[in-house]
């Protein structure tokens, strides 16, 4: 499955250094109770930079992803990594306390 890449106006990388937890969140991944909360990217390298919590919200970090790796990943086999369309640009902050506060995956329109 191809997954949508950030859009164009997410920040290169290395843009938003030093903002922290300030930072603008361009585009969200998820499967089961993982997220990626992309900051940054690079298209030439397919390369983002933001925040992951893989399901232990205590081991989440900010760190780089492949979005290309990010494909090939399967949940018990067989559910994709998807991307949040619709997704507005938020800080890390006010998209962690979103996480935070829902039960399940956000709804596809």
């Amino acid at each position: 499955m191809k997954l949508r890449r950030p859009p164009k106006a997410t920040p290169s990388l290395y843009s938003q250094d030093g903002k922290g937890y300030e930072a603008k969140v361009y585009a969200h991944y998820f499967v089961g109770g993982c997220d990626w909360f992309v900051t940054e990217y690079d298209p030439a390298e397919d390369i983002a930079f933001g925040w992951a919590c893989l399901g232990d919200r205590q081991n989440a970090e900010l760190g780089y992803v492949s979005i290309a790796e990010l494909e090939t990943v399967r949940v018990g086999g067989a559910f994709p990594v998807d991307y949040e369309t619709g997704w507005q640009p938020i800080t890390l902050t006010e998209a962690i306390a979103r996480m935070d506060g829902r039960q399940t995956p956000p709804a596809r329109p």
